[in-house]
């Protein structure tokens, strides 16, 4: 991996100038066409693992030019350059390796070695900083050797060729695909008005303009938009000198109806990126949200791009904004078990996998939280079966496909328009019986004005606020930045317009999440999924929504701050000290009766729920409930756990909504 200190930076240039120089001449592109520039590096997010490193390292300048000479074979407008005077009109495209692995299965004296390699094609707008198009894709390379010689010079050597055969099949196809399916188009609008420093644009949401959206001229002037109302936005100067009737200009890939919905960005880091494809495609156009994708490599293409760019300086380089919600994905281990059966078949082996997720705004409250199960049951005879592997890799795509359904069905969009009904002190009172807003999040006031040229009645933004408390149905709002220069203090003749996913937390305080002390006294089995099974249940069904506790927002926080390349750093802030919810359980085998195959069990599952305020308990409940099991004589351990874990769920989601 390119890292920033001068000497890689250097080795990495020396290496990539002569690449250069030996890529094919690039097809001259049209006067207004785009460009794409193969940024001539390989990037990979396991900077950890020395086996990625080493890989990367003896083999970086073949992985580089297969990449760059499929980029140019491919796309007829490629460029040899990246330059601030070329950045508007060229898009930067890089290749990435998400995932190498090696797993090893033992079958008598012979060890089969599955070599999985993922490599994903990025196009950004490196100008703006938007990731417009990615694409991963996964082959698997197998060697099979004595077992014992796994590490000789042969083996090493077989599995390093196996490797880089991979990597060019699938840069190849994604590099095709890509030039199949990328197809950026412009959007545009003209500056029509003014209004005390801020310009109207003639364009708005209905064209696809979004808030957050930073659009360009011919000769670089930059506008950041901060509202887009139906037919117009409203937009502050980045740089230069902005002229009326010039036509300002971003670029997209997907559908307007797809810009104009809240953006959600998925922040895990699975194991194989093609089960990201596998869920977006699944949540479709038809959600009430998009998801962005949020790329680990991101930061490092970007320092290589100024690297390797002298004409590129890295001030001139704009970064993403973040998002208002990010997503995380619990996919638990696929479980596996076999049942002996008296009919013609022999035995029926069972396949179960459960996978939740989650949404959570920039304060840590889960707005939506939901859990599903994928089961596949295959009649067989002997080993006369699927392999476990292709089973698993079946049982993960259903159960990513029920998730992002749920989700796409379940997550709704509500948007409304808050009446200010005082105004003092610097805080606001904001009406939200319907519980639009949230704690510790950022609201915007506008203000119905006239434009200084024209007379057009329209609504702009003129402050920003946050809440930090509720009170009778309303919103207190603290003041924090006028978005208009020498703006009149608010009144109650603004208004606040806001959208919100899920729901929103209309309470004085925030309910965290916290895991202490999970078992009661005398509990028998020790659930390793518990703090996820909890999580996910309270974050479900709980009355009101819950938050992460605050160390694993500081987590997500540290880890989204250390190279991802936002504009600012993020900071999950809580309206005030939180409320703390915690759960614990017992399970208590009661009976047990063991038949010719089979194993009969009962067990007792009690399940808690505590609400505190610091250290005074506010409220307390409990639930039992007797379970029965069935299961395989032997080889039962991972199902038992996988059943009494989904008991144990279940008993926590139905208390939980008695709170």
């Amino acid at each position: 991996m390119l890292r920033s200190n001068l000497l890689s930076k250097l080795l990495f240039l020396s290496l990539a100038v002569g690449i250069l120089c030996g890529m094919p001449t690039a097809v001259q592109a049209e006067e207004n066409t785009l460009d794409i520039y193969p940024l001539p590096a390989v990037f990979s997010a396991q900077k950890e693992d020395p086996a990625v490193q080493d890989f990367l390292q003896n083999n970086r300048g073949t992985l580089v030019e297969q990449f760059t000479g499929q980029v140019t074979e491919h796309f007829p407008n490629t460029v040899n350059g990246f330059s601030d005077r070329t950045k508007y009109k060229t898009f930067v495209s890089y290749v990435s390796i998400p995932r190498m692995a090696q797993n090893k299965f033992q079958r008598g004296k012979v060890t089969e070695l599955f070599l999985p390699l993922t490599a994903s094609i990025q196009l950004v707008n490196a100008a703006t900083g938007e990731m417009l198009y990615s694409y991963p894709l996964t082959s698997v390379g197998k060697y099979q050797t004595t077992t014992g010689n796994e590490n000789t010079p042969q083996t090493q050597q077989a599995i390093k060729e196996l490797y880089l055969q991979s990597y060019q099949t699938l840069v190849q196809e994604i590099v095709a695909k890509a030039a199949q399916e990328f197809h950026p188009f412009s959007i545009q609008a003209v500056v029509s008005d003014t209004y005390k420093g801020l310009y109207i644009l003639d364009q708005g949401a209905s064209s696809g303009i979004a808030k957050g959206d930073l659009l360009t001229d011919d000769t670089g002037n930059q506008l950041n938009v901060l509202y887009a109302g139906l037919n117009y936005s409203v937009a502050e100067k980045v740089l230069g000198k902005i002229q009326k009737n010039v036509p300002f200009t971003k670029f997209a890939t997907t559908s307007i109806a797809q810009l104009k919905k809240p953006k959600i960005a998925f922040i895990n880091d699975l194991p194989d990126a093609k089960w990201y494809n596998i869920f977006s495609s699944a949540v479709g156009n038809g959600a009430d949200f998009s998801l962005i994708t949020v790329d680990k490599t991101f930061y490092d293409m970007q320092e290589a791009l100024v690297a390797l760019n002298s004409e590129f300086k890295s001030e001139n380089m704009n970064r993403r904004s973040i998002p208002d919600y990010f997503l995380r994905l619990h996919v638990g281990k696929p479980v596996y078990t076999r049942y002996a059966s008296n009919t013609d078949y022999g035995f029926l082996d069972k396949y179960n996998q459960k996978a939740c997720g989650d949404i959570f705004d920039k304060t840590g409250n889960v707005i939506f939280a939901t859990c599903v199960q994928e089961n596949i049951s295959d009649k067989t005879i002997s080993d006369i079966k699927f392999t476990d592997e292709s089973r698993f890799e079946v049982l993960t795509k259903n159960v990513l496909v029920k998730l992002a359904e749920a989700f796409a069905n379940q997550l709704k969009f509500k948007q409304g328009s808050l009446p200010i009904t005082q105004s003092k002190d610097g805080l606001i009172y904001v009406n939200d019986n319907n519980g639009i807003l949230s704690l510790g999040s950022t609201v915007t006031v506008f203000r119905k004005i006239k434009t200084e040229q024209k007379g057009e009645e329209i609504v702009i933004p003129i402050w920003e606020y946050q809440v930090y408390d509720y009170q009778d149905g309303k919103a207190v709002c603290q003041a924090v930045t006028p978005l208009v220069d020498g703006i009149e203090k608010v009144s109650k003749k603004d208004m606040v317009l806001a959208g919100a996913l899920g729901r929103s937390n209309t309470q004085s305080h925030q309910i965290q999440y916290m895991l202490d002390k999970p078992t009661f006294p005398g509990n028998e089995i020790e659930l390793t999924n518990f703090p996820e099974v909890s999580f996910a249940a309270l974050a479900a069904a709980f009355p009101l929504p819950v938050s992460i506790s605050q160390e694993d927002l500081s987590n997500i926080a540290t880890e989204l701050n250390s190279g991802y390349g936002f504009k600012q750093k993020i900071n999950f802030v809580s309206g005030k000290e939180p409320y703390s919810l915690q759960a614990a359980y017992k399970i208590v085998l009661k009976n047990e009766k063991k038949a010719k195959n089979l194993l009969e069990r009962e067990y007792n599952i009690t399940v808690g729920i505590m609400l505190k305020n610091g250290d005074e308990i506010v409220n307390r409940k409990g639930l039992a409930q007797d379970v029965h099991l069935q299961v395989p004589l032997e080889k039962n351990e991972r199902i038992i756990q996988y059943e009494l874990a989904n008991y144990t769920q279940a008993l926590l989601e139905q208390l939980a909504k008695t709170f």
